[in-house]
């Protein structure tokens, strides 16, 4: 059966609908490749001492923590690519009678209302030198939400 009466302007609009969404597309993996490489330059960051802090985060996945001195390193992962994430590294500043002394962290992850499902993986680090130890070379740093541990060196 052959058609006799093609609708013109319809035919045309879905061709300028179809047009328009490939843009927005292409701007979106834009904005979230600009994201991404915004994140993965983070500075060093400090843990902070709060009593009573919560265990309230937006989803983050802990793959590995290492330590090296006194720099801690946290690789996670995240979805996102459309804003800035934060990240905050908490203890109530509580030491375990051990030796080395241990302490327990909270990694806090503020996604700031981010919807965008790319995702994306990076390695955080803190500065641990400004942290209470007891006067001990070593730490052992016990993070909620991940089964290792890492172990800290000071000089004295």
């Amino acid at each position: 059966m052959i058609i006799k009466h093609i609708n013109f302007p319809i035919i045309l609009l879905c061709l300028l609908l179809s047009a328009c969404s490939n843009k927005g597309a292409s701007k979106t993996a834009d904005q979230a490749a600009n994201s991404e490489s915004k994140v993965k330059s983070r500075e060093v960051m400090k843990p902070m001492v709060k009593m009573g802090y919560g265990n309230e985060s937006d989803p983050v996945t802990i793959n590995g923590m290492s330590a090296e001195g006194h720099m801690l390193s946290i690789e996670v992962t995240y979805s996102g690519g459309c804003a800035d994430h934060t990240f905050e590294l908490l203890t109530d500043g509580m030491l375990m009678k051990s030796l080395p002394p241990k302490q327990f962290y909270f990694l806090k992850h503020q996604a700031n209302g981010d919807a965008c499902e790319a995702l994306i993986s990076e390695t955080l680090q803190f500065d641990m030198s400004g942290i209470d130890r007891a006067n001990a070379n070593q730490l052992v740093v016990i993070l909620s939400e991940y089964t290792g541990n890492a172990t800290l060196t000071f000089d004295k």
